[in-house]
């Protein structure tokens, strides 16, 4: 892997997990030294992540990690719902039974972690996202990559939603229901509960952001409500 694909990766992963906040200015001499690599490879990796949209370059002040505002998530949302309908539909026409049976198998894990408490695992994991899952289902790569560079945009906020294990719990159910719909071939009854589901997760999403602060790519920082701050390890507006 070359320079530039080490810092691409390494920055990557810091936004998504929150290591980099939103709002936070991202200054290619910090991240160079911390990366061991010289300030080239770590610029050209902040451009590709700008393409992706999960950085904002603001002329005269440099680069930041992207805060979204409530009309740009709710447009994402409108993308995931198009996006993940249409895989739906493909799904009940493309997908076996082995590749039913593999997602059923993710959801027994991710649900018998969340019983056993077991809350701070990592739901970003690809093996566990029902959603990643119903998408593949589609097997069209390029609404595949669509669909990553979207969740990753929406992932930068997920964090903040305050979902409580009863939901969690029910989403499950909600997945494993969608899941036997595919399964049987039947999209309208599928459509139907997953707009549905999808609805839920926007508006949770929503009620989560903060009131009390102004987004703007360029304020180098966010401001948090207590409610928001305080977090935790269930938190995650894409189930």
């Amino acid at each position: 892997m070359g320079a530039v694909d080490l810092a691409y990766e390494a920055l990557k992963s810091k936004i998504l997990t929150q290591e980099y906040l939103p709002g936070m200015q991202l200054k290619e001499l910090k991240i160079s030294k911390e990366l061991g690599l010289t300030r080239t490879p770590v610029r050209e990796a902040i451009i590709r992540l700008e393409r992706e949209g999960l950085v904002k370059t603001v002329y005269n002040r440099g680069a930041f990690v992207t805060v979204f505002s409530r009309k740009e998530i709710e447009d994402l949302f409108e993308v995931r719902e198009a996006l993940e309908i249409k895989a739906l539909y493909l799904a009940t026409r493309r997908a076996s039974r082995d590749d039913i049976d593999t997602i059923e198998t993710a959801l027994k894990q991710r649900e018998l972690l969340i019983k056993t408490g077991v809350a701070t695992v990592d739901f970003r994991d690809a093996g566990l996202d029902f959603h990643l899952g119903i998408i593949k289902l589609s097997k069209n790569e390029r609404l595949i990559s669509t669909w990553q560079t979207m969740q990753s945009q929406l992932s930068l906020v997920r964090v903040t939603s305050t979902m409580i294990k009863s939901r969690y719990l029910k989403a499950f159910e909600e997945h494993k229901k969608i899941l036997a719909l595919v399964g049987n071939g039947d999209f309208k009854r599928a459509e139907k509960l997953l707009k549905r589901h999808i609805s839920f997760a926007r508006n949770n999403m929503l009620s989560s952001l903060s009131d009390d602060s102004e987004y703007h790519p360029d304020a180098g920082k966010i401001e948090r409500s207590p409610r928001q701050a305080a977090g935790n390890g269930l938190a995650n507006g894409f189930i």
